[in-house]
């Protein structure tokens, strides 16, 4: 069983029950018993619970009553005669005041989140600050000497990090001088394949020694004028 349906129930509502003719009877509650300090007197009464609480089990005890367990009650009684079952209150959980919200319910707001002003607050408190956060150099209510103009952390740039930025812009003026230098080469040797080629004429002077489509610029320029 849940414990949602197993509500524990006190002494004082115990006692409540006992009267038209149930003083005789024996209580069974499927739950925990508890003691109640606003009961002065506890009368003489036999209980059988799943859970008894020490204080509870005290009281009883010293007022000539007994304790026993379920499976004690299911030997005694077996057809469960001249018992009084009681459950303690179901709905007496916080959540269920908040079941069922809407206009004209009488239901408990759900409670409203902190404002920004509230979480300042609690982070300005030393006991909510993180044991990994450095503590303040001074009090922002004391006087503190001013000081001269200092580099703001983002402004300040040490000597390693102008390397790096130079030795980048380097290597990026490498790659882009490699890259024009291959393309005015290129274009040359294109230029030179179709002079050579207007003066072979045809690439029957080129087939003893490449297959079709294998002649390239390069190549023309290599072969040996005749």
């Amino acid at each position: 069983m849940s414990r949602i349906n197993r509500p524990p129930i006190s002494l004082s509502r115990i006692t409540a029950n006992l009267k038209n003719g149930n003083e005789n009877k024996t209580v069974v509650v499927v739950g925990t018993v508890t003691d109640d300090n606003r009961l002065l007197t506890v009368p003489k009464v036999s209980v059988a619970a799943l859970r008894v609480t020490a204080t509870a089990r005290a009281r009883i005890t010293a007022a000539g009553g007994q304790v026993i367990t379920l499976d004690q009650l299911a030997l005694e009684k077996p057809t469960g005669a001249n018992t009084l079952l009681l459950r303690g209150p179901k709905n007496s959980r916080e959540a269920v005041k908040h079941f069922g919200m809407g206009p004209h319910k009488h239901k408990v707001r759900p409670i409203p989140s902190r404002s920004e002003d509230d979480k300042r607050q609690s982070s300005a408190d030393p006991r909510n600050r993180s044991p990994m956060s450095a503590p303040r150099a001074a009090s922002s209510r004391r006087p503190v000497a001013a000081e001269g103009p200092r580099a703001s952390r983002s402004k300040a740039v040490d000597i390693d990090t102008l390397w790096s930025l130079g030795r980048g812009a380097g290597f990026a003026a490498v790659a882009l001088a490699s890259l024009v230098l291959g393309r005015v080469v290129s274009g040359l040797a294109m230029a030179c394949s179709v002079g050579r080629k207007q003066r072979l004429g045809h690439k029957k002077s080129c087939s003893l020694y490449y297959g079709p489509g294998e002649l390239t610029g390069w190549h023309m320029l290599m072969m040996p004028r005749r």
